[in-house]
């Protein structure tokens, strides 16, 4: 494959074949997690930091999945070559003007989402959530969370959608891919760079986003009032979801599908089990395939793709700390980054990226990574030294001063910080 092959699949996004078989598959560890994070949205170039792992080596496992049959490329490009072997997605035709569905949706329901699918289809992920800009992780947070309130299935719980319920996960997955590639500092910047913010945002159709609002003091009663509307809302969804149970069609393909769901479900919670996170994960994944409204999948969806990230991090993490074992700083640094970006709760993480930043002479890294450390744990005293080294490398003496200050206030008796603070006062 040339460079301007790679580039350009690079570009695409990778959707999972519904209903796909990975019993015989015999994925590696890697290639299950890869599998588990496809969305259909996702960008391969994305997909690459999300699972940090190089981008040659994601499209060599994204090929062999493709080999697999377990994923194909969004959009019909791949099946118009000659000689290709690719399975060209299924696309619910866009009704003409005037011809809408009979469903549970009102007319303007309906031409809102379909407004939104042929225009998200063009879109950047900057323009999807409406933003311009200086945006900020909370700009893109809020964002989110107001076209969530407008295309998330789960606002359509119970109602019969007919092809719209394609449509709208469609819309949501998009919308999603967007919210993950935008809210990570690292991604946005990543991002910025390919495709520059627009100096005005564009106008997402049924998306209104609420200026922020100076925080209001909730008085004891309207807490309580507050509480009891969402318990009488639980009440509610629960009360739809059995009379929803019961009015279910139960056809022969519909029992054959949920005996295949459940099956892939049992099958990842035995891999959970067996401490197999990557496998697990890509299970679940699948059996959403079959049941993408299944609460209890995508629980068990979240939680395995949450131990499979903790699980690469340590992958990771090993591997930065062989390549400072053999003098490289400069790979050791980007591991431990990756590592940090994949459990940002681990602090030390963030602390060796730091560290090996320095090393490495890359001090904006550093200051960045060590930001991260101070902000996670700021009673570590090793955040609090590498922070204030990294902010002298940069020149910010008054800052670095801050931080010194702070680790001697958590250990009087360290000697490191006892003669930088007395290099200070003189």
């Amino acid at each position: 494959m040339t460079r301007t092959d790679q580039e350009q699949l690079l570009e695409r996004a990778p959707k999972l074949n519904a209903h796909a078989d990975l019993t015989a598959a015999g994925l590696t560890s890697q290639e299950a997690f890869l599998l588990s994070q496809v969305d259909g949205s996702t960008p391969a170039s994305i997909l690459a930091d999300l699972v940090a792992i190089d981008e040659r080596t994601l499209i060599v496992q994204l090929r062999r999945l493709e080999q697999l049959g377990l994923i194909r490329w969004a959009g019909d490009d791949e099946a118009a070559k000659p000689g290709s072997t690719a399975v060209v997605p299924r696309v619910t035709p866009t009704p003409p003007p005037g011809v809408l569905e009979s469903c549970d949706l009102s007319v303007d329901d309906q031409q809102r989402i379909l407004e939104a699918e042929r225009t998200f289809a063009t879109m950047n992920h900057w323009q999807v959530l409406g933003l311009a800009g200086e945006v900020t992780a909370s700009d893109v947070k809020r964002a989110y969370f107001a076209a969530s309130k407008a295309f998330h299935p789960d606002r359509y719980y119970g109602r019969n959608l007919g092809s719209f319920r394609e449509r709208l996960e469609r819309v949501f997955l998009r919308v999603k891919a967007a919210h993950d590639a935008l809210v990570d500092d690292a991604l946005r910047t990543k991002y910025r760079a390919k495709v520059p913010v627009p100096s005005r945002a564009t106008t997402v159709p049924g998306v209104h986003v609420t200026p922020i609002q100076p925080a209001k003091v909730e008085t004891p009663e309207e807490k309580r009032v507050r509480l009891e509307r969402h318990r009488q809302e639980i009440l509610a969804n629960r009360r739809q979801a059995r009379v929803e149970k019961h009015v279910r069609p139960n056809s022969a393909e519909a029992v054959a599908k949920n005996r295949k769901a459940d099956e892939l479900y049992q099958h990842g919670l035995g891999q959970l089990k067996a401490s197999q996170a990557f496998a697990a994960a890509a299970s679940f994944k699948i059996a959403m395939t079959y049941d993408p409204l299944n609460a209890q999948y995508r629980a068990a969806f979240a939680e395995a793709t949450e131990l499979a990230q903790g699980d690469r991090a340590q992958q990771l993490a090993q591997s930065a700390a062989k390549a400072e074992g053999q003098g490289d700083a400069n790979a050791a640094a980007n591991d431990w980054a990756r590592a940090f970006e994949l459990s940002p709760q681990r602090a030390d993480y963030a602390i060796r990226a730091a560290a090996a930043f320095l090393v490495a002479n890359n001090v904006d890294r550093a200051l960045h990574f060590s930001a991260q450390a101070v902000e996670v744990a700021p009673n570590r005293i090793e955040a609090c030294k590498v922070a204030a080294e990294a902010c002298e490398r940069a020149g910010d003496k008054t800052q670095a001063l801050v931080h010194w200050q702070a680790a001697e206030r958590l250990d009087p008796a360290d000697s490191h910080v006892k003669n930088s603070l007395k290099r200070f006062s003189k």
